[in-house]
């Protein structure tokens, strides 16, 4: 187990764990996400980590600027937003709002990296190699 200050000082942190379902999915598909939920919950509790979960839609989004900055380390775990299964960066953009601190992509490279054309397009303009590829639309997807 990682035993250092960093690792230390966030033990101190209250760890929210933030997950939405968005309002296109099924029964069966929110059972599925409060279970990977709560293997989070397990694993930060076996490396010695207390952890909650926050559920997060368009009702209590603003309920993110009670959080307190200093104490709080949020664990995004949020699959899309509202209807929308693609919007992966409002909840991101909030936390950046209330200036909490948040693990994964920015709100910007959430948002870049969900239109893979788009992305691609970026990365050949940086001169960065990528695999052929085709889109595919309509009828042929």
């Amino acid at each position: 187990m990682i035993k250092d200050k960093y690792f230390e000082q966030l033990k101190k942190k209250d760890i929210v764990i933030l997950y939405s379902e968005p309002g296109t999915w099924s029964e069966e598909e929110q059972q599925i996400s409060m279970k990977e939920v709560q293997i989070r919950i397990d694993e930060f509790k076996k490396i010695g980590f207390k952890s909650k979960p926050m559920k997060i839609d368009e009702n209590n989004i603003r309920d993110l600027g009670k959080l307190d900055p200093k104490k709080t380390v949020v664990f995004n775990w949020c699959e899309g937003f509202g209807d929308d299964d693609y919007d992966y960066f409002t909840v991101p953009a909030a936390l950046d709002k209330h200036g909490i601190p948040y693990g994964g992509g920015t709100p910007e490279s959430l948002r870049l990296t969900a239109d893979k054309e788009e992305t691609k397009e970026v990365l050949l303009k940086a001169k960065v190699s990528t695999p052929r590829s085709k889109v595919y639309r309509g009828n042929d997807a």
